[in-house]
């Protein structure tokens, strides 16, 4: 049975952000999936936008959208749609310059503390990405682009061509077949 079938999920139509009020999404021209919000304070800088976007970047389309604070919304993720206390969570984030802000708050919220949860996300920013694997205190999964492989990810593997990765607080290890794409 397919979990829409099951109603075992729920959507949150906002972005999620440092800051709850309205923030502005980003569209870069030819590129749907690579929506962006754009913050003074977290986007990314136009060189890593243009490595993003493969050399070229130019905006195609924006619209001011409703957001909520990172904090906030980890602290309330207690009870899923079913009001059942939630004991598992995999996340997936690839949110273009807003990590630093998610995944700092997701770290140090109760979710990350008291439930298990296993976290894919695409970071440009080799330098947060570290600084996550410090405050996360656990193994860092890195994935080539287009790579079939996860391998753990230290200060001798790490270099600044990987974007793809994998955190957890519980002894887990991704699959192979597993993939962000």
């Amino acid at each position: 049975m397919l979990s829409s079938q099951i109603n075992n999920y729920s959507i949150v139509e906002k972005a999620i952000c440092a800051n709850a009020g309205t923030e502005t999404l980003v569209t870069p021209e030819g590129n749907l999936g690579g929506a962006f919000i754009n913050s003074t304070t977290t986007s990314l800088t136009i060189t890593e936008l243009k490595r993003k976007e493969r050399g070229s970047f130019s905006v195609d389309i924006s619209h001011v959208v409703s957001a909520i604070d990172a904090e906030t919304f980890f602290s309330d993720l207690t009870y899923g749609p079913d009001h059942r206390k939630i004991q598992k969570v995999i996340l997936k984030i690839d949110v273009k310059g807003q990590e630093g802000v998610i995944i700092r708050a997701l770290l140090s919220s109760p979710l990350w503390r008291e439930k298990r949860v296993a976290l894919f996300f695409e970071s440009w920013r080799s330098t947060e990405t570290i600084e996550f694997i410090r405050i996360a205190n656990t193994n860092l999964f890195a994935r080539e682009t287009n790579g079939d492989y996860w391998f753990i990810c230290n200060q001798k593997s790490f270099h600044t061509d990987l974007t793809e990765f994998f955190l957890s607080n519980f002894n887990v290890t991704p699959s192979v077949k597993c993939s962000l794409d």
